[in-house]
């Protein structure tokens, strides 16, 4: 899968993890494919602000160095996000070819950006899912702060 031969992936998580509560199966992903999480502002709290894999909140006071993290992305996986003017600032945020897209609404995927696979699901099942295909331990551990 795409998400599996990333070496750099990142995960932008957005109220829709929230909805399905969802928290718990977002971060065994995270730990489970190595990849930073940025949440939305619909999305804060998803993951502990404090865990190493916690990358910060994409908003309109976003730093650059969270937009590095996705744009130095050679995959990510987003979602319950629609991907809004504000979380991209104003359309801003570079994401990569390999973008993986999970939404509810199927009005979602491509308005923003083109995903190379859209999905219409809820969070919860579709992280449990995503982390079951990848075995344990196929990527080095690796905090945000040192990438």
């Amino acid at each position: 899968s795409i998400l599996e031969g990333a070496d750099a992936p990142v995960v932008i998580a957005g109220g829709g993890v929230r909805s399905a509560n969802a928290s718990e199966e977002l971060l065994a992903f995270a730990e489970r494919y190595d990849a930073p999480v940025l949440t939305t502002y619909k999305g804060k709290g998803v993951i502990p602000e404090d865990h190493p894999l916690s990358a910060g909140v994409l908003c309109g006071a976003t730093t650059p160095e969270m937009h590095e993290y996705v744009a130095e992305a050679d995959a990510a996986l987003a979602i319950g996000t629609d991907f809004d003017e504000l979380v991209t600032r104003g359309r801003t945020l570079e994401v990569p070819d390999a973008l993986v897209h999970v939404t509810l609404s199927p009005d979602d995927l491509g308005t923003n950006y083109e995903p190379a696979v859209g999905i219409v699901a809820d969070a919860k099942s579709t992280l449990a899912a995503l982390t079951a295909e990848i075995p344990a331990g196929d990527h080095d551990a690796e905090t945000v702060a040192d990438r």
